[in-house]
């Protein structure tokens, strides 16, 4: 998304990376504070993907996936680009707890 996001893809209103804030938080974070969320194993429009909201089924994400500079399929490995794409939702909010160092 953040990619569409400053190339202006798929109808997204384009904008420079020097426009764009970047909220960080962990899995810590987000169950400390009770918050409902949702993830996948893949982009959430894709039909093959899976939808899940427990702690144990966080193993269904591919992360070696995720964690790859290189967006695109290749013969050995049809579906990397979707795998990659997982998705994590908190719904409603998430408060925002500044980080102490």
């Amino acid at each position: 998304m953040l990619y569409a996001i400053q190339k202006g893809f798929n109808g997204v209103i384009q904008r420079n990376p020097q426009e764009i804030i970047y909220l960080v938080t962990t899995f810590e974070n987000v169950t400390k504070n009770g918050c409902q969320y949702v993830f996948t194993d893949g982009h959430g429009y894709h039909l093959m993907s899976q939808f899940f909201n427990d702690e144990d089924s966080l193993e269904e994400v591919d992360w070696n996936a995720v964690k790859l500079k290189r967006w695109t399929d290749t013969e050995d490995d049809p579906d990397r680009k979707r795998r990659k794409q997982a998705e994590f939702l908190v719904f409603n909010e998430l408060p925002l707890v500044k980080e102490i160092k």
